[in-house]
């Protein structure tokens, strides 16, 4: 990435609700190793950290404080990865009042993980509610895969594109 602040050509903020190695894969290396993004800078941002953000300016409403932690900061995508928790209208709300585009990137059909594999983090209703504000509130949703695009599409949306990282 950009060694100065003011080389920096473009800002992705990626909200997300851990790094764990989906976001490594497909966004962190990707920033780090290629020329192509030599000069464009990603933000990674945790559901702690956001949390940490919201706590310091507790004065404020979630939009507010995040927009106090970026003021003066060019942002020039808001994508949200695999990001299921309940701040995610406010971050919207954060991207609509700067006229940011959102990406809402998924690598798994999230919405539907069998019952037999015991994975109860994602059923959960404010989980699944939040998953599909974002499908339908994202200007774009990436899928990691063609096939998960086209199970994705089933879902209210406006786009839903793959890409080519698996």
């Amino acid at each position: 990435g950009p060694s100065r602040p003011q080389d920096i050509k473009s800002l992705v903020i990626n909200f997300t609700d851990s790094i764990d190695p989906t976001q490594e894969i497909s966004f962190m290396r990707l920033y780090k190793n290629s020329p192509l993004l030599e000069n464009h800078a990603l933000l990674m941002v945790t559901t702690p950290q956001l949390q940490r953000i919201v706590d310091k300016y507790s004065h404020l409403s979630v939009v507010s404080a995040i927009e106090a932690q970026f003021s003066g900061v060019k942002i020039d995508i808001v994508m949200l990865s695999r990001y299921s928790n309940s701040l995610w209208e406010e971050i919207l709300g954060f991207a609509r009042r700067r006229s940011v585009p959102v990406v809402y990137h998924l690598d798994d059909n999230l919405l539907e993980i069998p019952a037999d594999l015991g994975i109860d983090y994602y059923n959960a209703p404010d989980r699944r509610q939040a998953m599909l504000g974002l499908i339908s509130g994202a200007d774009l949703v990436l899928a990691s895969t063609e096939p998960l695009a086209r199970q994705l599409s089933s879902y209210e949306h406006k786009k839903i594109v793959h890409s080519p990282i698996y």
